[in-house]
């Protein structure tokens, strides 16, 4: 996971074209965020994309280890579809 640096002003063209709501925190991308998203994040130089950090220092995946369910979530053993 990443945090994107894009221009607070194309953030804030986004938040006006759709109003303000406080309880919703979640806009739609238009077009001229799209587009700067496609020539910086996606083929640009990496610049502006922070690759978010766990507590530990270590680069955030959002998943465990492999081994390892998420928590509260247990491991199970399914019967295989083969006979």
């Amino acid at each position: 996971m990443a945090e994107i640096k894009a221009p607070l002003a194309l953030l804030e063209q986004c938040i006006a074209e759709q109003g303000y709501n406080p309880k919703e925190q979640n806009y739609a991308v238009n077009d001229r965020l799209k587009l700067w998203l496609i020539d910086n994040a996606l083929e640009g130089d990496g610049s502006h994309i922070v690759p978010l950090q766990d507590p530990a220092g270590d680069a955030f995946t959002g998943c465990g280890p492999h081994s390892a369910p998420p928590a509260g979530l247990f491991r199970r053993n399914l019967r295989s579809s083969k006979s």
